[in-house]
């Protein structure tokens, strides 16, 4: 290279100069470009955003108000009376959670603030955008590492204009993803530069019998020692990982499930039981003094030791000659059918080691959705909605919708490419070459596809191996097409460029797919719910406690400064179940009683929780059943003279309400009123209709019990079991009857909040479940 002085600055003004440089250079300037894409798609949700906002996500508010205190007081809070109120009287001890998360952010803004004067909430917004272009950046390593630069580079592409992502990684999001995605895609990396390293020779791993500066054995242990250092690195950077996100459970299952998978099928080697080895039990030591170090229940820790036994195994038998050469193929499989009828006949017999399994296998087949709460909360999804997101995902539907682009270009969906891919990799790995790399990247696309059928959120880890694979496919395909091309009399260059064109149509469809996405993200505190929350803060003490569903918790927490008996952090059966109950049951003695328990001062309702009805119904109810309030939207209306007819739809399904218009000097009412709802089963009467604070009965007989709510271009079906709820007689009917002891104090945009007034309320012990709670408040 050139030293300055020698340099020919004259070169600049010439193309054949510039040319030449990026033939030599192509892939530093492409990457920096993809990089500079990455960072640009990902910072436009920020534009949105004015303070105090943040993206939807209400952990965004905990993680930024955790920030806050650490560069107030140069620590992080051990005992916080504002998580988990209803759970964790005494607080929470947020050393114990994902302490490397909550001071990466901090971290930042003490290395930016004196250099550029930057707030903590400028900080909060654009460097999880950063952070998710350092996911790229690593992704190209990690691809480069297996596949090669060509790979590497369209994987790092695919992820750059991956819509399926920016949903946890892009401005506003101060979130655990961010970074736990980049030491996700670093640790994965190192663990592949580890295997990578080369071959290490059976004879001089078993037998080394010559001298130690024999130049034969000092490479081979210059080898040995890159894989462990290599291993040792990537179990370091993932026990980091493990105090900033709990998406650990992915990699280090990825990498578990690969070394099982290789040792089934015969494929064990030296340099995979260092590698592995290396990398477990570094990331195990590394990890136990963290907060969140990982327990030994957890099927990551428990599944990964199996693994090393079975490691010990393989190695123990062809080291000590346990068993002929011929049959150590089948020495681990063996293990594993003779552990399997063990375990079979064990959990048979002991009880509770039946009832634990029973649990293990429900929570591996829905990892987020195996109980009552966590699928109320957790997005769950079929397999067959997780293709069908998928495609739109990693796709250009978003850009298709948009801008009414041709149906055709759906096709270019990164997701098919993907799909491609997986059959591509299982046809080289079957007939051509049986390489670890095809074994890791088919498993880690499986298990990323696995956990994202139970939920929706998890779709973000999948985006990693369906830009490899769709990447890795691409790559494969052109260059069989090219070298293929003088069969067909067609000139490589003609067909390198249709591939090109091809190539650039699918990056920049599904590039304007993901600025679709990214684009039109707003921040989840809403006008209507800032408004409340600063009404909250200016108008009650600090003291006081607010319930509301547990959805919102944080945001009462930053933005009003005041306490909710639950929040977005995760909460047992008790007090989450009395809750829904306050809200789906008809008030009663529990709901006053909870009131007093927690010492709640205010009660809020909004109309977010008419969609969570059916989620806060199966939590009161712990999944025997499930009451929902759907909504029609109205699709006709038609009026002749005083009569109106009101229709309205909601999937095969519609609602028809009729009346007549009385106007009586200048008072106008309505009159006969009726409500049918028609289906494919037939029709009937609705009994009641809901009108602001009244209900009208309807007098025909053998009408549907129930209540059509009128709600301006809306009707909400209300099912007779949960007419008297409490959320429908504060929400819809403003708390009508119970007055003295809920005073509406505020009504704005939809939000209303209502004063718990003690003074009325009856005595304890006088509470009868066989009266109703208007009489005994009377």
């Amino acid at each position: 290279m050139k030293s300055l002085k020698e340099f020919d600055f004259r070169n600049l003004g010439n193309a054949g100069f510039w040319l030449k440089f990026l033939k030599s250079n192509y892939v530093a300037v492409a990457l920096l470009i993809i990089l500079l894409l990455a960072l640009q798609v990902r910072m436009l949700p920020g534009y949105n955003m004015q303070y105090p906002r943040l993206q939807h996500e209400a952990d965004c508010y905990l993680i930024f108000r955790l920030g806050e205190s650490i560069i107030e007081n140069g620590y992080l809070t051990a005992n916080d009376t504002y998580i988990g109120y209803g759970t964790l009287l005494a607080g929470f001890d947020h050393t114990k959670g994902h302490f490397v998360t909550y001071y990466t952010y901090p971290v930042f803004y003490w290395l930016l603030n004196p250099l550029f004067g930057v707030s903590f909430y400028w900080v909060a917004i654009w460097m999880p955008a950063f952070l998710g272009m350092l996911q790229v950046l690593f992704m190209f390593l990690f691809a480069k590492e297996l596949f090669g630069k060509r790979v590497g580079l369209l994987s790092a592409a695919f992820l750059a204009v991956s819509p399926g992502v920016l949903f946890r990684v892009s401005a506003g999001f101060i979130e655990k993803e961010p970074i736990g995605g980049v030491l996700m895609m670093m640790g994965l990396w190192l663990f592949a530069k580890s295997f990578k390293v080369g071959d290490v020779k059976r004879s001089v791993f078993h037998h080394i019998k010559l001298p130690f500066m024999h130049p034969e054995g000092h490479k081979e242990r210059i080898r040995i020692a890159r894989i462990v250092t290599y291993g040792v690195l990537a179990g370091f950077t993932l026990a980091i990982m493990s105090a900033a996100w709990g998406g650990i459970k992915v990699p280090m299952l990825v990498i578990g499930i690969f070394a099982f998978f290789a040792l089934m099928i015969n494929r064990y080697s030296p340099t995979l039981f260092y590698s592995y080895m290396a990398t477990f039990l570094s990331f195990f030591i590394f990890s136990r003094p963290f907060a969140i170090s990982p327990h030994m229940n957890d099927i990551e820790i428990w599944s990964s030791f199996v693994v090393v036994g079975l490691m010990l195994l393989r190695y123990g038998a062809e080291r000590f000659r346990l068993v002929k050469k011929e049959y150590l193929p089948y020495i681990v499989p063996a293990a594993v059918c003779v552990g399997l009828i063990g375990l079979g006949v064990y959990v048979y017999v002991d009880v509770e080691m039946g009832e634990w399994f029973g649990g293990l296998m429900q929570t591996i087949q829905t990892p987020l959705t195996s109980d009552v709460i966590g699928s109320t909360v957790a997005e769950s999804q079929s397999s067959a909605g997780f293709i069908a997101n998928s495609v739109s995902s990693f796709g250009t539907d978003y850009a298709i919708s948009a801008y009414r682009l041709p149906e055709l270009l759906r096709y270019f969906s990164v997701f098919y490419f993907a799909l491609f891919g997986v059959m591509l990799m299982l046809y080289l790995y079957i007939f051509r070459n049986r390489s670890y790399d095809y074994i890791f990247m088919l498993v880690f696309f499986a298990l990323c596809g696995f956990v994202a059928t139970s939920t929706v959120r998890l779709t973000y880890v999948m985006g990693f191996p369906v830009a490899i694979i769709a990447a890795f496919f691409v790559v494969k395909a052109s260059e069989y097409v090219i070298r293929n091309t003088g069969k067909v009399k067609v000139k490589k260059e003609y067909m390198t460029a249709v591939i090109g064109i091809l190539v650039g149509i699918m990056l920049i469809t599904n590039y304007a797919s993901a600025f679709v996405v990214s684009a039109s993200t707003t921040p989840g505190l809403e006008e209507e719910w800032y408004q409340a929350m600063l009404w909250l803060k200016d108008n009650t003490n600090k003291s006081d406690v607010t319930l509301e569903w547990w959805d919102y918790g944080y945001w009462f927490q930053y933005v009003a400064q005041r306490r909710t008996i639950t929040d977005g952090g995760y909460h047992n059966r008790y007090p989450l179940q009395r809750i829904a109950k306050f809200y789906t049951d008809p008030v009663s003695n529990e709901s006053l009683k909870l009131l007093k328990e927690y010492s709640v001062d205010y009660v809020m309702v909004s109309p977010d929780l008419i969609p969570k009805f059916g989620a806060m119904s199966k939590i009161a109810n712990w999944g025997s059943k499930v009451d929902v309030m759907p909504v029609f939207s109205l699709t006709n209306r038609y009026q002749e003279g005083g009569k109106t007819l009101l229709e309205y739809s909601l999937g095969g399904e519609k609602i028809i309400v009729a009346f007549t218009t009385i106007t009586e000097g200048n008072q106008t009412s309505l009159g006969n009123m009726t409500a049918v709802i028609k289906s494919g089963m037939g029709q009937a009467y609705i009994r009641d209709i809901g009108v602001g604070n009244q209900v009208i009965r309807t007098p025909r007989e053998n009408s549907m019990p129930g209540m059509v709510y009128m709600a301006g271009n809306a009707v909400i079906f209300i099912p007779e079991a949960i007419e008297e709820c409490g959320f429908v007689r504060l929400y819809l009917f403003d708390g009508a009857g119970l007055e003295s002891i809920l005073e509406k104090v505020y009504d704005n945009m939809g939000i209303k909040i209502f004063k718990v007034n003690y003074k009325n309320f009856p005595p304890i012990q006088a509470y009868n479940p066989n009266i109703p709670l208007e009489d005994v408040i009377e």
